[in-house]
């Protein structure tokens, strides 16, 4: 039985994005209706590779 899935993901590098997006992907094919929640570089990316986002605040980092 397909589910409504909410799925948050960290913004702040590309690491957790990227698997997110396989996660999802996969989720998808399997018939269930996926949204991610993401802030920052993530958010572009996910919508890039044809996932439904809604952007969220998020965390950032700052190197000095």
């Amino acid at each position: 039985m397909p589910s409504r899935i909410l799925y948050g993901v960290v913004g702040a590098g590309l690491g957790h994005a990227m698997r997110a997006q396989v996660v999802a992907q996969h989720l998808l094919a399997a018939g269930h209706d996926v949204c991610v929640l993401t802030s920052g570089r993530a958010l572009p990316v996910l919508r890039a590779h044809g996932l439904r986002c809604v952007p969220i605040e998020g965390l950032d980092f700052t190197y000095e």
